[in-house]
């Protein structure tokens, strides 16, 4: 795929990237972070019932 393939320019005056191309990378990335952070929003709701892990009150390892 070459550069051009990848980059995004929005035809629509009313878009807001209209006068900024939009690399699909950059939002992939964008995308992969925004999941990520769902996904340890979910982790810690999940320890803990009320998504705070002070509020699990799990023992502390005697390691």
């Amino acid at each position: 795929m070459t550069l051009k393939d990848r980059i995004f320019v929005c035809q629509n005056p009313a878009c807001p990237y209209d006068q900024f191309s939009q690399d699909r990378d950059h939002n992939a990335g964008q995308n992969v972070l925004r999941e990520a952070l769902r996904l340890i929003g979910l982790m810690d709701q999940a320890v803990s019932g009320t998504g705070s892990d002070e509020d699990a009150n799990l023992p502390a390892d005697a390691g």
